[in-house]
């Protein structure tokens, strides 16, 4: 069943937004190529099936064990926990290659078919190595999201954005994350690469990063008219943050 599900969402095209926040609905196949690094020499990434559907099953398999009403927060919570710590134990955690991350698909990469300046890895070159970051594990949690979706484990709706983001104070570095969007037409931004430090009870804990805009709110973030902070933290009055952060579109980048 999940093979077939994988190619019916495979047959769907990519819709993408030019935006301030730039969004890109659908689901990345094994030949949509995703754009890691701009720079001198662009770098991509692409999800390979076989990758992929060893992180889903896991996930399907964990999610379909738990007794939460699916129409829960502590189901919703769960969820997000499963993605995120099946898609950070694929990757891996420390980086055991000795070189960065651009560095690595560099050495690595093969040679972009569409452009000779780029180069590209598949998601089983990464598996384990500890230099994935937001491009790589946003893209995969964004399709994991959609296949639930379609088979019924999660009733939110995903989309691939990408903008900037401010980590306290310093400087505005481009950025992916998601959109979920409840089928209420309310939304939930949820960043996998960097999980909140928060405040209980006086000790430092982490937790997933997820941020409530109502549609307005959502498309006037999308847009570039407004930015996301702190005050949009989903548990904000119960675990306040202990860091800054602002989301923002790429108009909105600031001189430093």
């Amino acid at each position: 069943m999940i093979n077939e599900i994988y190619e019916k969402l495979c047959a769907k095209k990519l819709e993408k937004n030019n935006t301030p926040i730039k969004t890109t609905q659908g689901f990345f196949t094994d030949e949509d190529q995703v754009r890691v690094f701009r720079g001198g020499f662009d770098l991509s990434f692409i999800i390979d099936k076989e990758s992929f559907l060893e992180v889903a099953d896991e996930v399907i398999e964990r999610i379909s064990l738990t007794q939460y009403d699916s129409m829960s927060y502590n189901y919703f919570k769960h969820v997000i926990d499963v993605v995120s710590n099946s898609v950070n134990s694929y990757y891996g955690l420390a980086n055991v290659t000795g070189v960065g991350r651009e560095s690595y698909y560099m050495l690595n990469g093969e040679f972009s078919p569409l452009d000779e300046d780029e180069r590209v890895l598949h998601m089983r070159d990464l598996k384990g190595l500890g230099i994935a970051k937001c491009a790589e594990k946003t893209a995969v949690a964004n399709n994991v999201f959609m296949l639930l979706n379609e088979i019924g484990l999660f009733n939110f709706k995903s989309t691939y954005l990408e903008g900037l983001l401010e980590l306290d104070g310093q400087r505005s570095d481009g950025h992916a994350f998601i959109g979920l969007e409840r089928p209420d037409g309310a939304h939930i931004i949820f960043d996998i690469t960097n999980p909140v430090n928060v405040e209980y009870l006086e000790q430092a804990y982490t937790h997933p990063a997820l941020y409530f805009l109502t549609q307005q709110e959502y498309e006037d973030f999308i847009n570039g008219q407004e930015c996301l902070d702190n005050n949009k933290f989903l548990l904000k009055d119960n675990l306040p943050p202990l860091e800054t952060r602002t989301y923002s579109g790429f108009s909105r980048e600031r001189e430093k």
